[in-house]
């Protein structure tokens, strides 16, 4: 660089600086081959802090050669200005982390994933990650290379949520003490079992309430009157009657309750063993125990599986164990799931989630927060139906059993004489 031109940056924040006072901090440092960094921070005293991570790219580029010296200075002085300024201690610390991170990933070192720990791994994923993390949130690129390196001024949302997962598995693991280079290795060696690990999860769950919308439709239809049309379950096909995306009908507390339930007992109760799910609906309200995100994603699997399953329901060669179709039949098409082709074996399959599918769950998520806000009284008549095994009218009326609710039998209290004779006396 020239000392007769003039060093002119194009800084975003629209302040004016003094180009003198840049341009002579850019050719000291430029010819006496100062530490690009002692650059930067004298800059800063002109421009102001860009933030931690825009410092922190701009050395790597430039340490790295991907970066001439005054094209590493421009694109500095590109960034917006900060309030605040970038301690010279952090910033030589976090470049070091940044490095190291890029070392181990370039190098694909990994910590091998044992079958015990691979167990481990999708026992908690299970547990405590998949309820309240259906779709992880990050891009695939994101998910399988996230940094670990935090600059301390993020918000929650900031981090990514695979950060996030792999701390706690690490922490459940007792491993929370890994450096970023051993998370970098044992989430190389992790994250495609982690990864697949979801899908598996959501396509068990949906075929787990496939099962219960058969045996729902087996037991009211096949061994009851046909024309009894006022079932829950035949309520429940007739929220799609007029829309494909009927979801906030039974978000709506106007819902009927029987149908509600209907909707519980086929997707929420898929989530849970039948057993406990059960004995939690009579001892928890909903909202105590189901997470916003399963009750989403029941309400989600519910629009975009529903046509699919009232076909399989009435073809006659079903095969309701291995879900096998007839080679003639032509499946309806999933709402939100890619259609693919026919598979050679003619199992019914369903493919990667749409763009417009995972917006729907996000839309679902505040939708079944905010309902959540006021709908206790809804939720406790919904308990007293569990407990009670009564319908909905039933409770209204002041009903205690219905017809095929096990009758308490009163058992007389009858007090047991202890026999002795005189001599034990």
């Amino acid at each position: 660089m020239d000392e007769s031109n003039t060093f002119v940056p194009n800084p975003n924040d629209g302040i004016y600086h003094q180009i003198e006072d840049i341009n002579k901090v850019i050719l000291e440092s430029k010819n006496n081959n100062k530490n690009f960094k002692e650059c930067i921070i004298k800059l800063e005293k002109f421009v102001g802090s860009k933030g931690t991570r825009e410092f922190i790219d701009v050395v790597l580029d430039y340490e790295h050669q991907r970066l001439t010296f005054d094209d590493a200075v421009l694109r500095f002085l590109s960034f917006a200005t900060l309030e605040t300024k970038v301690a010279e201690d952090i910033v030589n610390d976090q470049c070091q982390l940044l490095f190291n991170q890029k070392v181990a990933y370039e190098n694909v070192e990994e910590e091998s994933a044992s079958r015990f720990s691979i167990n481990q791994v999708r026992y908690f994923l299970q547990r405590e990650v998949f309820r309240n993390v259906i779709f992880p949130a990050d891009s695939k690129k994101g998910f399988f290379e996230p940094s670990f390196v935090l600059m301390g001024n993020e918000s929650k949302d900031d981090i990514p949520q695979c950060v996030t997962i792999c701390n706690l598995l690490l922490k459940r693991l007792n491993k929370e003490n890994y450096s970023v280079e051993e998370k970098v290795r044992w989430w190389i060696g992790h994250r495609e079992e982690v990864f697949k690990h979801f899908s598996k999860m959501r396509s068990q769950v949906v075929r787990n309430m496939l099962t219960s919308f058969v045996a729902m439709h087996t037991k009211e239809y096949k061994n009851r009157d046909c024309n009894d049309h006022d079932s829950p379950i035949s309520m429940l096909r007739l929220l799609n009657a007029e829309t494909e995306q009927f979801a906030e009908e039974l978000l709506d507390l106007n819902v009927e309750k029987d149908t509600y339930q209907a909707f519980l007992d086929i997707c929420v109760s898929a989530f849970f063993s039948k057993s406990s799910f059960r004995s939690l609906m009579k001892e928890k309200l909903i909202s105590e125990f189901v997470t916003v995100s399963e009750e989403a994603f029941a309400l989600l699997s519910l629009e975009n599986n529903i046509n699919r399953w009232e076909w399989m329901v009435n073809i006659t060669d079903t095969d309701v164990d291995d879900l096998a179709t007839p080679t003639t039949a032509n499946p309806p098409d999933l709402l939100y799931q890619i259609n693919p082709k026919k598979r050679s074996d003619c199992r019914v399959s369903a493919g990667p989630w749409k763009k417009i599918g995972l917006e729907r769950m996000n839309d679902l998520l505040e939708k079944v927060a905010k309902a959540r806000e006021g709908r206790r009284m809804f939720e406790r008549t919904i308990q007293r139906m569990y407990r009670s095994g009564i319908s909905a009218e039933e409770v209204t009326s002041g009903w205690i059993k219905s017809e095929n609710a096990k009758k308490r039998i009163k058992v007389e209290h009858v007090s047991v004489t202890n026999m002795l004779t005189f001599t034990e006396v």
